[in-house]
């Protein structure tokens, strides 16, 4: 298998007056057509299907839905690239500044990584993939292609194409059962000496609280039950990469974010992309069986309490290793 590297981290406390902004320049492309692979709400449909795509799992969303879970991902974006202070932790600087790599981002969604990361390597190309066209169509930098595919299915790229592969927040997409055959797939398209690299969050409050406690263990039984996907995923993406053996140099690092003003700007975004997404969560898990104002006043006392708990960390994984 090669060389193991792990490294922890514990982010320290964020300045109050260090305020995170919400980007305003990327755009999202219209939502009036989407490639209906299998049930898919229509637009302006009050409606929610559940869509599924072999083992990939989208959860039903109507448009107002879809266009409120991407501005969720650019927040989600931007919280994670201030927490780690890049958008890779991969030995990749060099390639990305003076070659023509290629980088391949996989279940990309509105795009936010792609974009964002390409305006700094403009000699490089890079290509975002979804399931979902929810990234931009028109507007985007002449070094950025985006393309409608499932990673559970064969990509549309021949062998050793890939310089980097990204791949970050899957776990709430891909079965467990699905895990090996992505990997495989991406370390397929990868090139020898590539690196592939998987970030993902544990969902796992450490010091919350029984309301927080009770809401998290809740959604987690419900989506295994329904869907066979987990929100803890981190020891999945782990384990798939250390197992590839077309993959060595394997590495591993972790911070612990604080979630709640108590730990400024940075916290009070970890915490509220916890409750909108919690609250994005909502058709896929039924919510609960409750009223969806029941369950939305739920989802808000759990993150009250963790507010004012004062102590509470998720802690957000980066994994990543070599192509023999």
């Amino acid at each position: 298998m090669g060389r193991i590297h792990s490294k922890s981290v514990q982010v320290q406390v964020m300045p109050r007056d260090r305020y995170y902004q919400k980007p305003t320049q990327i755009q999202t492309m219209p939502r009036d057509r989407y490639k209906q692979k299998c049930s898919i709400s229509s637009p302006g449909s009050s409606n929610t299907t559940i869509t599924y795509v072999g083992d990939t799992k989208m959860y039903g969303k109507n448009e107002a839905q879809r266009n409120d879970e991407c501005d969720r991902l650019h927040m989600a974006h931007f919280s994670i690239r201030d927490l780690w202070k890049s958008n890779f932790s991969s030995p990749i600087e060099d390639l990305l500044t003076n070659k023509r790599a290629k980088v391949l981002d996989v279940g990309c969604g509105a795009g936010t990584w792609v974009l964002d990361t390409s305006l700094n390597y403009p000699k490089s190309e890079f290509y975002g993939i979804d399931i979902l066209p929810l990234f931009p169509q028109c507007i985007k930098p002449s070094n950025v292609t985006f393309s409608q595919c499932d990673i559970l299915q064969r990509l549309p790229y021949d062998d050793n194409v890939f310089d980097y592969i990204h791949m970050r927040f899957m776990g709430s997409s891909l079965t467990r059962s699905a895990w090996e055959y992505a990997i495989k797939e991406l370390v397929r398209v990868l090139k020898s000496g590539g690196y592939i690299e998987i970030c993902e969050i544990d969902n796992i409050w450490v010091n919350e609280g029984p309301r927080a406690g009770k809401l998290r263990s809740q959604a987690i039984r419900t989506l295994i039950r329904k869907y066979n996907v987990c929100l803890m995923s981190s020891p999945l993406a782990r384990r798939t990469l250390r197992e590839n053996n077309q993959l060595t140099d394997f590495h591993q690092e972790k911070k612990m974010v604080p979630m709640g003003s108590w730990g400024g700007k940075l916290g009070e975004v970890f915490l509220e992309n916890a409750r909108w997404g919690a609250k994005n969560l909502k058709s896929a898990v039924d919510s609960f069986g409750m009223s969806d104002v029941r369950y939305d006043t739920m989802i808000d006392s759990a993150m009250n309490e963790i507010e004012l708990k004062k102590n509470v960390f998720d802690t957000v994984h980066r994994f990543w290793a070599k192509k023999l």
